[in-house]
Formats: structure tokens, C-alpha cells, sequence
């Protein structure tokens, strides 16, 4: 009856397909004892390849070496290659800054799908269980999640899939038991250091005491949030497209971040409008952890503020409010500030013909500008603007400095002082991209057109 149950769950979430190549994430624990024993149940009806990867993260002495030996009994015993992968997760914890509860999950991770990459295999396969799903629903409500936190653990992610997540930890012991199959215990996860095992340990006894499905309704309430964030997924991905754009090259080393059309999102209902916020803070910082409701709290208040207004976020991350729009990025480096400095692009000049009747043909591919040769005052300079540089607007002579240009175009203050200029040794001749002096301009009385054309270090 369980593998069957197991096996409708892996069929109604399209978790394995017949043929498929599965690593199976194995810590000799009952729930991966179960899953691999599942597994080698359905493998000939399915004809699945199966590999069997081990991770000894060094924490538990010699506690640790028989799991590791039990595991690879286990695993010849079904006919399984075996894989060990071996690592000081508190070494590793303390070098990366990372708690080991996170090292050891990054570590185990990358070598699963390292291990599927070798092999040329389909997806991994991890234990997680309906106990976890629950305590997972919890644990994001403790910590102030949106609504996606209320889905848990999905049955699958990407390449990693979860065959045991209809199944609650009673059911798999009881399984195994039946079949007289043992399996290790971690006797770590009856220490109450970390706050998951405080949850399993504490807390769900005492929720059972007032009602003793209180841990399958907060599994339940996960599965009915399944298809809701999947249709939100869906929603923002339209509200993404409408109002959100790349930010390129914000920093000089080519960092990027993204923009979000602050008027535009006021007319969204405020559930997909936080997750638009959560979608664009997780894609610039690279990761999703950490960022909690109180941060995308506070670049939605920037919706309703003033230009101007800033929030400092984790990763190293900023939020602005620039005009009609808000710029999420990375912090720039001290060393990424450009004022009155070369830059690491390249001046390309070329002389155009003018014939008789002033006329002249010209071509380019990149950012170019055309001028009157003649005007141009001794030599020619490609740099960062300067503090008190100006440009000529008008025939009258009239200027405008480019803070005040700048500031009329709308150009956020982090991005002003990484536009190139092209100067003489008088004065502004062209902001790249952006206006050339007046002086410059090309007339009926110009006989030499100067073309002025903008090319990255790196196409040299």
C-alpha cells in the first residue's frame, strides 16, 4: 500500500518519467531509506537508472562513518552504485560565513547535481516527507513570510524531486518496520539547537495537544496553496513583463539591477505587487533567502514616496525611488566611482567628405555623433563628467550644467557619473548618447564633418 501510494503521487505530479536517471540523495535516515527502497521497487516497472549519493559532512564522528558504511551496504545490497562526497561542514560553514545548518544543505546540493551532470541523469531525489512540509509551513509563518511561504515544500523544484512528500513520518517508519528494514538515526535531530528541530521537538507537541492534526492541517493548507502561487506565478510573470526592465551596466564592472515602474504598480492588487517586489529583489541579490516581508515592505512604500528615498537591503542591495520609477541594485564598490577620470571605452574619429553642395554620406553601427570639425578647440578628450561641466544649449550661448541635464532627462544619480563626455580643451562637445553642444552642430557653412563614435576597450 505505500509504494503504491507512493508510486500515484510521483505519476500525479509527473515527478519520474519511465527510463528517467535518478540520483537519490541517501543519509541512511528513515525517510531516505524508504524513498531509495520505493525506488528500487518501481525501478524495473519504470526502467529507471539509479545511483546512490552519500554525504559525509564530518560533524558526527564516527557516528557519521556508519551511516556512511550503512548507506553503501544498502545501496550493493539493492544493486545500486554508490557515491560518497566528504566535507568539514564546519570548516566549510566558517570560510563561506554560513551557518553549517546552510553550508551542509549548499554543499549537499551542489554535489547531488554535480553527481547528475556526470552521470548524464534526469533529477535528483530527496526524502522530504509531510512531516517536513508542515514544519517548513510553520517555520516561514514564524519568520513573517509572504503567501508563498504557506506552500512549504513543493514536490518538485527544478531538478530535485520529493516521491515521500504525500507521506508522513509515522507512515515511513511504519513501512519500514513492516519490512524489517533499518535505517539510522541522527541523534542530532533531538538536540534543540537549530530552530527546526525546536519545532519538531516543542512546538508540534504541544499543537497536538489542542489538536492532533494540527501538523497534517498545516500540510494540507501547503498542498491547497499549490495551484494559487502557481497562478500567481503566472500573473506576476505578465506584471513583470509590463512593469519591470533590466538595468544594465549600472556599475562599470557591468553589475546590473532593475527597474520597477512605480506609478504603474499602484494599480495592481498589493498580493501580486509584493511579489513583483520579492521576484525583483531575489533575481538582483541571486538568491531568495533572507529576504523577508519586512524588505519588500519597504520598497513598496517607496510606490507612495518621494524621488529621492532610499532602503538599505541584504546582499548588498539598494532600493531608490528615481522619479516615476524604483532602481533595486547592488551597492557600488568605492572604487567604481568615475569623475573627471578616462573611461574603459574608446574615441573612434573619421573624417566624412562634404562635397561642393554640402552634401555628405555616412554610415556607423555603434553610438555616434557628427560635428563641425572646424570648431573643435585643440585636442580631444573622452572622460567622466566633471563636477562644474556645462554644454551649450542654444544660439544664444545659453547653458546648462549637466547635474541640472541630467537630473531634466530623468537619468538616476548612480548612472550620471558613468556617462561618457567627449570635450575639447574648452569646452563640452557631446554627452554621449545624450545632446552635443550647440556650437558644434553642423551648417550649410561646414566643410569638414567630424564623426565622433563610441567603442568598448574590449572590441579593440
Amino acid at each position: 500500500m505505500f509504494v503504491k501510494e507512493v508510486y500515484e503521487f510521483i505519476i500525479e505530479y509527473d515527478l519520474i518519467k519511465e527510463g528517467d536517471g535518478i540520483v537519490a540523495g541517501v543519509s541512511g535516515g528513515a525517510d531516505s531509506i524508504a524513498m531509495l527502497t520505493v525506488l528500487h521497487e518501481l525501478a524495473e516497472k519504470l526502467s529507471l537508472r539509479i545511483a546512490v549519493c552519500h554525504i559525509n559532512h564530518r560533524l558526527r564522528g564516527i557516528a557519521a562513518d556508519e551511516d556512511e558504511q550503512y548507506v553503501k551496504e544498502y545501496s550493493e545490497e539493492l544493486g545500486f552504485p554508490f557515491y560518497v562526497y566528504s566535507e568539514d561542514i564546519r570548516k566549510l560553514a566558517e570560510a563561506e560565513g554560513l551557518t553549517e545548518e546552510e553550508a551542509g544543505r549548499k554543499f549537499r546540493y551542489e554535489k547531488f547535481r554535480e553527481l547528475k551532470e556526470e552521470l548524464g541523469f534526469d533529477c535528483v531525489a530527496v526524502a522530504h516527507n509531510r512531516d517536513d512540509m508542515a514544519e517548513t509551513v510553520l517555520f516561514h509563518m514564524l519568520r513573517g513570510s509572504s503567501v508563498r511561504g504557506l506552500a512549504g515544500i513543493r514536490p518538485r523544484r527544478d531538478d530535485i524531486v520529493r516521491p515521500l512528500l504525500k507521506m508522513s513520518r509515522r507512515e515511513i517508519e511504519a513501512f519500514l518496520y513492516e519490512r524489517h528494514i533499518a535505517f539510522k538515526t541522527d541523534m542530532t535531530n533531538f538536540e534543540n539547537d537549530y530552530a527546526r528541530n525546536r519545532i519538531r521537538n516543542v512546538i508540534f507537541p504541544e499543537m497536538r495537544k489542542i489538536n492532533a492534526a494540527s501538523s497534517d492541517h498545516l500540510a494540507i493548507l501547503a498542498e491547497d496553496m499549490w495551484p494559487l502561487i502557481d497562478e500567481t506565478e503566472k500573473i506576476v510573470d505578465r506584471y513583470a513583463e509590463i512593469y519591470t526592465t533590466a538595468a544594465d551596466n549600472i556599475h562599470s564592472d557591468g553589475e546590473s539591477g532593475i527597474y520597477i515602474d512605480a506609478d504603474g504598480v499602484k494599480s495592481i492588487g498589493s498580493l501580486y505587487r509584493k511579489e513583483l517586489i520579492m521576484r525583483s529583489l531575489s533575481g538582483v541579490a541571486g538568491r531568495r533567502k533572507d529576504i523577508s516581508r519586512k524588505h519588500v515592505d519597504a520598497v513598496e512604500a517607496l510606490v507612495y514616496g518621494d524621488s529621492g528615498k532610499k532602503v538599505n537591503l541584504p546582499y548588498e542591495m539598494i532600493a531608490e525611488r528615481i522619479y516615476d520609477r524604483i532602481l533595486i541594485r547592488k551597492v557600488a564598490k568605492a572604487s567604481e566611482g568615475c569623475v573627471g577620470v578616462r573611461t574603459e571605452k574608446t574615441l573612434k574619429l573619421s573624417h566624412i567628405p562634404v562635397s561642393e553642395d554640402g552634401c555628405y554620406e555616412y554610415s556607423g553601427n555603434g553610438t555616434f555623433e557628427l560635428i563641425d570639425a572646424g570648431k573643435v578647440k585643440g585636442e580631444l578628450h573622452l572622460r567622466y563628467p566633471e563636477e562644474d561641466d556645462s554644454i551649450v544649449i542654444d544660439a544664444s550661448g545659453g547653458r546648462k550644467k549637466l547635474t541640472k541635464l541630467f537630473r531634466d532627462m530623468k537619468i538616476p544619480r548612480d548612472e550620471r557619473a558613468r556617462i561618457p563626455v567627449v570635450a575639447d580643451d574648452e569646452d563640452i562637445i557631446w554627452v554621449v548618447g545624450k545632446r552635443a553642444g550647440y556650437q558644434y552642430r553642423i551648417t550649410e557653412k561646414t566643410n569638414d564633418v567630424l564623426k565622433l563614435e563610441i567603442e568598448d576597450s574590449a572590441e579593440m
